[in-house]
């Protein structure tokens, strides 16, 4: 009785001893006392506690963990991230895992042992030499790049996605028959062993690879850009994307029928061969090639610069951007209605044959000044409606020799529609097909069309130009507007207020303008001098005749001791009210905050966000580009685009004011504002005459639900120098009840790699608390990528691979919270 007593407790006390362990990483320790709280006492772990064992994924990125001592008694463990911490071991992991992020970690290297189970492994950028010399049986999915890797031998068996990017490999002696991805591109191999049956995307640029294997039949995507290739073995039918710049290709195979995208660009290619109809990209700039083959309807991108074309075929009715510089053209064909971007310098080109209604570009990118061919010149379209935009002073209908013309007036051709704009001249030219069509302006507010629509008949090869088309004033409206625009309120510095008041009425108006002042800023200096001033209420009397501007720039300063955030109030008022058309636009305000640092370059919005009650009531949205001349030397003239989009009515844009005399006009969706002789000041000569701005004002399309999110942003041009790009505006759109002032919450997001070639995986600081989206931009604001997050979900993956380089803007939103950011996308 005493034996059996005194051996059951020895049992017990061995039992116990068992099921306590000591977890000496502090860092790991501090995230085990989140996660299982209940399953520890101090720095002690029940080892059988249900938590313990029941714990499925286990998130320990940028934690600072160096010792896993003790993960393995978590043995329903199937998902385990431990990127970017210094830990140096791996040894005694759970049976079960499955999936293992260990990514920019100081592993040096990987051991024998790793779990049977294991089927997903990230082990970039971990000073890898070499790999294991076993593997699981499972693994299906391994990422390896960024390393310094030299040998690809004895690979997991099954394995179907292999990233060894980045690494210094001269041979892969043998790949698994399984594999369906392999991206060894940026490596040093001069050949490629047989490529699996199955293989579907092959990505081995920027290596030294002369000759390539037999392709599989399955190939979807080959990326080969940066290599010694000299020709191409035959291309299997599944081929989709083809990308083989920066080559020595001689000659190209037959392309296969379903292909979309080529990318051919630096090689010593004379010659095309027939394109299929399926492709929507074609890049074959800086070869020989002397001609072009009849191009498909669907085609977007057509990019040819830099060989000995003379004359391009018809482009299709869907091309968006149009390449051609450097080239011995001396003409182009009609331009799609659709094109957006237009490059054509160093060519014989002078003119072009039409200016389709969103198409952007500078005279750099011309080499000229944007002018239509003019009627009998040997590059104007044969089959056109050609005419002009005139201001009707007498009302009459009729251009008179003394009447001035109307530049950057928007026309429309039914039946379609078919918009144009006009140029500086007034004229306009837009391609048609033959038929019967209604001419007409577009109306223009306080203005009334003084012509009847042009019916006009277009037969093969015909150019009408008998459109002039013809605008005058309304009279006897009384229209007195306001608007305030600030730069940045700085500690210890002087900022301008710029204010503006326009007579957009028809008869003189004898105005009183007053600006009450923050009371943290004070009066200094203004370019019209007050008739009155009573501490910081400020007043001027001004005559404005119709359509006048009166304006004035006040200069304020910030006390050095004023708190960063600090809240920055003006209001600008101008009377009288009582006779006012639409008083509710003479009393405007400028709300922002005292900062530090700030953008010179940007575009910004009051709105910060828009329920669906004021999307259907169509809201108006204001939008000021602030812009400063940070270069050497002063800038002559300045040219803002602003490419609308979907999101936002375009018909519907006003011009506020501008900090200079500016010019606009809106094509399609492109909204452009021309600064010429500006003779802007760089910013160390005068750090406050340097900036400027432009505001404007639009309606939110009424189409919009919640969820959406209206993105848009601007180019800047100084000179002809490349453009500035701003950060894009996003004003999500939600129901009612589902955003309040907790809106503005950030969800902390980091990016990696960025810029990315093939994914980018973002990792949010806190995991979401409840569902929510990512969604992906281009910087025309069109959708690229959209994919759902759960609750708990602390990271998510981009696939790039499929998305054209360039700089994207990606939005997280998760409840009442939300972050955006850029990521950049290279190949």
């Amino acid at each position: 009785m005493t034996r059996n007593f005194l051996l059951g407790a020895i049992l017990g006390i061995a039992i116990n001893t068992q099921a306590q362990y000591i977890i000496s990483d502090p860092a790991f320790l501090a995230e085990l006392q989140v996660v299982v709280p209940g399953a520890l006492s101090g720095n002690v772990l029940d080892t059988t506690h249900a938590s313990v064992l029941s714990l499925d994924h286990l998130d320990l990125a940028s934690s600072g963990v160096m010792d896993l001592d003790g993960i393995r008694f978590f043995t329903g463990l199937d998902t385990l991230n431990v990127r970017n911490t210094p830990l140096s071991d791996l040894n005694g992991l759970p049976p079960q895992l499955k999936w293992l992020d260990c990514a920019s970690t100081d592993l040096l290297a990987l051991p024998n042992d790793l779990p049977d189970s294991l089927e997903f492994l990230d082990c970039s950028n971990i000073g890898l030499t070499s790999l294991p010399s076993t593997w699981p049986a499972g693994l299906r999915e391994l990422l390896a790049g960024s390393n310094d890797l030299t040998v690809l031998s004895d690979l997991p068996p099954a394995l179907e996605i292999l990233y060894v990017n980045f690494n210094d490999i001269f041979l892969i002696v043998q790949l698994p028959s399984t594999l369906l991805v392999l991206d060894c591109q940026s490596n040093d191999l001069t050949g490629l062993p047989a490529l699996p049956p199955g293989l579907v995307r092959l990505g081995a640029g920027v290596n030294q690879i002369s000759v390539l294997p037999a392709l599989p039949a399955t190939l979807e995507e080959l990326v080969m850009s940066y290599n010694d290739l000299t020709n191409l073995p035959a291309l299997p039918p599944a081929l989709r994307e083809l990308y083989i710049s920066s080559n020595s290709v001689v000659a190209l195979p037959t392309l296969p029928n379903g292909l979309t995208k080529l990318s051919a660009g630096s090689n010593q290619l004379s010659a095309l061969p027939n394109v299929p109809d399926s492709l929507n990209y074609l890049y074959i700039a800086w070869n020989q090639i002397d001609s072009l083959p009849p191009l498909p309807d669907g085609l977007t991108l057509l990019g040819c610069s830099g060989n000995l074309i003379p004359e391009l075929p018809t482009l299709p009715a869907q091309l968006e951007e149009l390449y051609c510089n450097q080239n011995p053209l001396t003409c182009l064909p009609a331009l799609p209605a659709g094109l957006l971007s237009l490059v054509c310098n160093n060519t014989g080109i002078t003119c072009l044959p039409n200016i389709p209604a969103g198409v952007t570009y500078t005279p750099s990118d011309l080499g000229f000044q944007p002018v239509i061919c003019a009627a009998g010149d040997p590059c104007a379209l044969e089959q056109a409606i050609r005419g002009v935009v005139f201001l009707d002073l007498n009302s009459d209908g009729v251009q008179d020799p003394t009447e001035p013309v109307m530049p950057h007036a928007v026309i429309e051709v039914l039946p379609g529609p078919i918009v144009g704009g006009a140029d500086v001249n007034g004229a306009f030219v837009i391609p048609v097909d033959t038929g019967n069509y209604l001419v007409d302006g577009r109306m223009k507010q306080y203005h009334t069309i003084t012509t009847s629509p042009f019916q006009v008949t277009i037969t093969p090869g015909e150019t009408d130009s008998s459109s002039a088309i013809g605008y005058q004033a309304i009279p006897g409206i009384h229209d007195l507007r306001s608007d305030i625009q600030a730069g940045p309120a700085r500690p210890g510095f002087e900022n301008l207020v710029h204010l503006s008041v326009t007579n957009a009425g028809t008869d003189t108006s004898a105005a009183v303008i007053d600006l009450s002042i923050a009371a943290d800023q004070s009066f200094d200096s203004a370019t019209v001098m007050p008739a009155m001033q009573n501490g910081n209420m400020i007043t001027w009397n001004a005559v404005l005749p119709p359509n006048a501007i009166w304006s004035c720039v006040v200069t304020l300063a910030t006390d050095a001791a004023i708190p960063l955030g600090s809240s920055i109030t003006h209001v600008l008022e101008a009377g009288p009210l009582a006779i006012d058309t639409v008083p509710q636009d003479n009393t405007v305000s400028w709300v922002s905050e005292v900062v530090g640092s700030y953008d010179p370059n940007d575009k910004l919005s009051p709105v910060s966000y828009l329920n669906t009650v004021e999307v259907q009531n169509a809201e108006w949205i204001d939008y000021t580009i602030r812009f400063q001349n940070t270069g050497t030397f002063l800038a002559e003239n300045v040219l803002i685009t602003d490419t609308l989009p979907a999101s936002l009515q375009a018909a519907t844009v006003q011009y506020v004011s501008a900090s200079h005399n500016a010019l606009w006009h809106l094509d399609g969706n492109v909204l452009t504002f021309s600064l010429p002789g500006i003779l802007l000041p760089d910013s160390a000569s005068d750090p406050l005459g340097s900036q400027g701005y432009i505001h404007f004002r639009i309606q939110v399309a009424t189409n919009l639900i919640s969820g959406d999110t209206i993105v848009n942003r601007a180019n800047i041009f100084f000179d002809f120098n490349d453009p500035i790009i701003t950060e894009p505006s996003t004003i999500p759109i939600a129901f009612p009840d589902h955003i309040g002032d907790a809106h503005t919450l950030a969800i902390g997001v980091q990016v990696a790699p960025n810029p990315a070639h093939d994914h980018a995986v973002l990792r949010f600081t806190e995991c979401l608390s409840g569902p929510g989206d990512l969604l992906l931009y281009d910087e025309l604001g069109r959708g690229a990528w959209r994919t759902p997050l759960s609750a708990g979900q602390c990271a998510t993956t981009i696939t790039t691979s499929d998305l054209v380089p360039g700089m994207y803007y990606f939005v997280v939103r998760s409840g009442n919270r939300h972050a955006t950011g850029k990521l950049s996308v290279t190949h």
